[in-house]
């Protein structure tokens, strides 16, 4: 099995096993396709199934990989998620400042919405905050207060919030996040309708600006991009970077969100303060994240693994 197959194996075992609060020990694949077909295929298009799928024929059982091969689950929600391989997984500053050139621009034409969605952009490209977050934050001195509402039924609540120490901002970007959070927290009556504005002001500008690009630029685009910059500056652990942008495990944003080769470790990033360091580092040690993988490649071969 190839290294990039082995990595993608182990990581959504480990997937399985949090889930249901499981050891290795209790490891069964039949369990574990049913896992994979209900959890797992719907959130990903076919050739990322095809992909997880290939990577654990050897964990599991001919009886297993048969019923996992057999499966529809993969073909019928990758279907139904269209727009995922058409979104920018990054947003480079070139990318960014010719969103803020256009504003400028065409500011009599773009109006309100055009500027606050760079604003929008900004905020994510700082802070990694998702659309929905920018109603549950709030500053107390220099720390930004982030609630963590994305939580589901696969991942567990380790922590209600997280704090981001923004000292390394300047005063005038502090000013900026916490006049667009204002705004924004201001008119939670109507977010949806708002956020679908800044959605559609951004699909016009990418046609405009980015017309041959397979790949559009999002309102998420910023935070992959905050994550990429986390994993560049090499200054942070796995499960550091998970309490910093509101993930429940260290695997979510290495698997899925922005790659290392896109971000810049140069910028001004937020750091953890000392009372949450040693709550991240009590749930790294609950997850016991290394132990599981030395397990997984010393376990019995009733999974295919020696």
């Amino acid at each position: 099995m190839g290294k990039i197959k082995e990595i993608r194996a182990e990581q959504l075992v480990l997937r399985y096993l949090r889930a249901y609060g499981i050891t290795i020990n209790d490891f069964d694949d039949i369990g574990f396709v049913e896992f994979m077909n209900e959890h797992v295929a719907p959130g990903v298009v076919p050739s990322t199934w095809a992909a997880y799928r290939s990577s654990v024929k050897d964990y599991i059982s001919d009886q297993a990989y048969q019923m996992l091969k057999a499966s529809q689950a993969g073909k019928r929600q990758g279907r139904k998620r269209k727009t995922s391989s058409t979104r920018a997984k990054s947003l480079p500053d070139a990318d960014f400042l010719k969103i803020v050139y256009f504003v400028k621009q065409k500011s009599k034409k773009t109006g309100a919405i055009g500027k606050l969605t760079v604003s929008a952009l900004y905020v994510s490209l700082l802070t990694g905050m998702r659309p929905h977050e920018w109603n549950y934050a709030k500053f107390e001195g220099h720390y930004l207060i982030i609630e963590n509402k994305k939580l589901n039924q696969c991942t567990e609540k380790v922590w209600a919030a997280r704090y981001l120490d923004m000292s390394h901002l300047e005063q005038k970007d502090i000013d900026m996040i916490q006049d667009f959070l204002t705004y924004i927290q201001t008119r939670t009556h109507e977010f949806d309708k708002l956020r679908k504005s800044l959605t559609a002001w951004l699909s016009q500008a990418n046609k405009k600006l980015f017309p041959r690009r397979k790949r559009y630029i999002t309102l998420l685009s910023a935070r992959h991009q905050f994550i990429a910059d986390l994993k560049a500056s090499q200054r942070y652990s796995p499960m550091e970077i998970a309490y910093l942008v509101g993930h429940a495990s260290d695997w979510r944003a290495f698997e899925s969100y922005g790659r290392r080769s896109s971000g810049d470790g140069s910028v001004g990033l937020p750091s953890i303060p000392h009372e949450q360091r040693l709550e991240v580092a009590k749930v790294a040690q609950h997850f016991e994240t290394k132990t599981q993988k030395m397990e997984l490649k010393n376990t019995s071969p009733s999974i295919g693994l020696s």
